[in-house]
């Protein structure tokens, strides 16, 4: 994996998590458009919003992951022609669209795809790998609370949803950063409050500190 561009701010890609059954797709779509309107406002500038189903049922997941693989070979191109020169490219993933954007990262690498993944920032994730080995993805972080009790209900769930591992990651040294805030629920995790644990901002100023490859050691008290 070659070497990050550390003079541009990566494009970005949103998608969002699972959605609880009868639950209106426009709450994913009022935090999703609240975080890229903060992103491009701290100079992010490329913000795309990627929506699925959100289905829980596994069926859901390789349909999901097909249209994202898609859709991340689309702006990896789109880095690789900007202007200024190739531009990183960065995927925040929301609960359970963690697990879609890994799958379609496997996708991708068994069809032998030229793209990179700069930093893939998981966000309430249930997942309790603590080193996945993600191919095409330089760096994972991964945000999670003890108080998240869609978290700890979730992990069961995850290991049927989640990817398989049958994949070789030959080469693959994804680097891994864990962050813990306490006190945070499911839901509070789509809006930009402010926990005590960070030195400064709120959790959407957090994100694009994570996203633009801030040392994360300096982001938590």
């Amino acid at each position: 994996m070659t070497e990050r561009p550390k003079m541009f701010t990566p494009a970005v890609s949103i998608i969002h998590g699972a959605r609880v059954p009868f639950e209106p797709a426009r709450l994913d779509r009022q935090w999703m458009a609240e975080l890229q309107s903060r992103l491009q406002s701290r100079g992010f500038p490329s913000v795309s919003l990627f929506r699925w189903s959100g289905g829980y049922l596994r069926s859901f997941l390789p349909y999901a992951a097909l249209r994202y693989a898609r859709e991340l070979m689309r702006l990896w191109t789109e880095c690789l022609a900007a202007p200024e020169g190739p531009r990183p490219l960065a995927i925040y993933a929301k609960s359970n669209g963690g697990f879609v954007a890994e799958a379609a990262l496997r996708l991708l690498h068994q069809e032998q795809a030229q793209l990179e993944i700069d930093i893939l920032l998981r966000v309430g994730t249930p997942d309790d790998r603590q080193t996945p080995q993600i191919p095409l993805v330089r760096r994972v972080v991964t945000i999670v609370s003890p108080s998240d009790r869609h978290y700890r209900l979730g992990v069961a769930l995850a290991r049927l949803l989640r990817p398989g591992t049958t994949v070789p990651d030959a080469g693959s040294s994804t680097e891994h950063t864990h962050l813990v805030l306490v006190g945070i629920r499911h839901s509070d995790f789509n809006r930009p409050i402010h926990p005590p644990e960070l030195r400064d901002g709120d959790l959407f100023d957090l994100y694009a500190r994570c996203l633009s490859g801030e040392e994360q050691g300096e982001l938590t008290r």
